[in-house]
């Protein structure tokens, strides 16, 4: 590895507001179930953040722990309710798809780990347009 890498990994590399990550993102439907919530990833200041809801409720997530490995963003998400914790890694697939790896453990001490493919929400102009062709 590079030192120029090591340093910004170390001190959290500068992020450009046209990453791929940047959006509101979705679980894309499957079989075994689809969460309710969504993630709301911008650029403030050169680096990532992070915003989730329950979109069910409308609950706030808290997010902490942000960190952009200059392939991956993690995070750690907490739902206040319950208190439930889980654990993030969002990998851009391409402009519109992501691999989102999640991760925790339940209070009964079950582990869960979990691949899974989010899509990016279009925004209101582009669902528009998209309606109109």
């Amino acid at each position: 590895m590079t030192e120029k890498r090591r340093s910004l990994l170390r001190y959290g590399a500068r992020v450009n507001s046209n990453n791929a990550l940047v959006g509101t993102w979705e679980q894309e439907p499957n079989p075994g179930g689809t969460t309710t919530v969504s993630y709301t990833i911008r650029v403030e200041q050169g680096e990532f953040a992070v915003l989730g809801k329950d979109e069910e409720d409308g609950t706030p997530l808290e997010v902490s722990r942000i960190r952009w490995d200059g392939n991956s963003l993690h995070f750690t998400a907490v739902f206040p309710p319950s208190g439930h914790k889980s654990k993030h890694a969002l990998t851009a697939l391409s402009k519109n798809k992501m691999k989102h790896r999640v991760s925790c453990t339940y209070a009964d001490g079950e582990v869960f780990s979990e691949n899974e493919v989010w899509r990016k929400r279009l925004s209101r102009k582009k669902k528009a347009k998209a309606r109109r062709r």
